[in-house]
């Protein structure tokens, strides 16, 4: 990974939580998911109304004044930057008490609200005219930006048709295009209830956005295809369109010429439309061809899953390439987690280096697995020893040895090293009676 761009072969739940501690190169325009500052639950700014979600309602289509509603949650860490900056601004305010009245909606209290209104994401705003949704907006929004929609609803105007203005034209000859704008355009349109031009324009995207921002690769393999799969499985236009793109991939890549990017694309599009077993074909077609080989070995991330999803644990020790430098190298990235500013969001941050430590433990449990299973037992080893190294927990020592179980691929030294450990790690006997046991068996 250079640059804060993912390649193949960075576990993605690695690259997910260094994207939201800000360490990516591209950053979520709408704020969702970041470590930002976090209100409390009390933290209610006073322009919000206290009557019920109905009474307000009515209200407000007597007074003849618009009817705003923000869904939140408590956990929702946008929403609550929301409430200590944009709920506050002072022209914020002073539009919504001459124009509007305006409810909170918390989506796990008021479930039944949430769902009539088909809330998705936090936070998102709907503006109410005469009784009916005239508009909606999901994500952070800054002071300036909420302002620009409160104008632009009082002349009439939607949020879509400010961000198609600013997208503007995909014709390059009519001047430079944005390719942020355009993605902004395409989430636009998928949360305004328009999944097919959501889908043209994400198609657009994935075909041409590296030509004018090369830079966006990284969102092109993460955050983009995210956002495309979430469509694709809301709406079979959506999908078909990216079945297409699909498609067109395989094709090429059933030419003589040998494209790295193109197997990263194919096994990124599968995942857009949920069809595994397409990305295990191609696999199958070509594992025994060594001039895929590195391909492969670039995006074992991607293809880690799928196969130990099928238990087939030798293919994934074929494509397994410097596992002890790999380890390092990951759990050195996960240890920047620590560089998060200190006594903010200490709870936030202690759960989500749980989560990655585990999956890290995960990894390379799957890994060391693999190896075995594949043959290589001296890789194997060194990867055991140098993982138990650098976390010598009785998670580790299990997620390793119970991995080679699930493999069938005991061996008599895990006893030996289960024996060692087990002065530190008693859980653990149980485990080496297991491993005991299979090798009994094997006999």
């Amino acid at each position: 990974m250079e640059n804060g761009v993912q390649d193949g072969r960075v576990p993605r739940f690695l690259f997910a939580a260094l994207a939201t501690l800000g360490r990516t190169s591209e950053s979520n325009p709408s704020g969702a998911g970041a470590l930002g500052d976090v209100g409390t639950a009390g933290d209610h700014p006073p322009i919000f109304d206290r009557r019920s979600y109905a009474d307000a309602k009515a209200a407000a289509l007597a007074e003849e004044k618009w009817f705003l509603v923000k869904a939140t949650a408590v956990w929702c860490r946008p929403c609550k930057r929301m409430d200590r900056t944009t709920w506050r601004d002072e022209q914020v305010v002073t539009w919504l008490k001459k124009h509007a009245i305006i409810v909170s909606v918390d989506v796990d209290q008021q479930r039944e609200i949430a769902k009539d209104l088909a809330i998705e994401a936090m936070p998102t705003m709907i503006a109410f005219r005469n009784g009916k949704e005239f508009d909606r907006i999901v994500g952070m929004r800054r002071p300036e930006d909420f302002r620009s929609w409160l104008s632009g609803i009082d002349k009439g105007e939607k949020w879509i048709d400010a961000v198609t203005r600013t997208a503007g034209s995909r014709d390059a000859s009519e001047g430079t295009i944005d390719i942020k704008a355009r993605m902004d355009l395409a989430r636009s349109l998928a949360q305004a209830g328009d999944p097919v031009k959501a889908a043209d324009e994400y198609a657009w995207l994935w075909e041409n956005m590296l030509k004018h921002m090369p830079s966006a690769l990284g969102v092109r393999l993460s955050m983009m295809p995210n956002e495309m799969g979430r469509l694709s499985s809301r709406n079979l236009e959506a999908r078909r369109r990216f079945v297409a793109l699909r498609d067109a991939t395989m094709e090429r890549l059933k030419a003589a010429t040998v494209d790295g990017q193109e197997v990263g694309d194919l096994l990124v599009l599968n995942e857009v439309v949920k069809d595994p077993d397409a990305s295990l074909a191609w696999f199958d077609s070509v594992k025994a061809d060594p001039r895929w080989t590195n391909h492969l070995t670039q995006n074992i991330a991607r293809l880690r899953p799928l196969l130990v999803a099928e238990n087939r644990w030798a293919d994934l020790g074929r494509i397994v390439s410097n596992p002890v430098a790999e380890l390092e190298q990951f759990w050195s990235m996960c240890t920047n987690l620590s560089l998060a500013p200190k006594g903010r969001h200490t709870a936030q941050l202690a759960a989500m280096k749980a989560e990655v430590a585990q999956s890290l433990r995960d990894e390379a449990a799957h890994d060391y697995a693999s190896l075995l299973a594949a043959g290589r037992d001296d890789e194997a080893n060194r990867l055991l020893e140098r993982a138990y190294e650098l976390d010598a927990s009785e998670e580790m020592a299990r997620g390793l040895i119970g991995a080679a179980l699930v493999a069938k691929e005991p061996r008599t030294a895990h006893v030996e090293f289960l024996t060692l450990i087990e002065t530190t790690h008693a859980d653990v006997a149980k485990l080496k009676t297991d491993v005991e046991a299979a090798l009994a068996d094997a006999q």
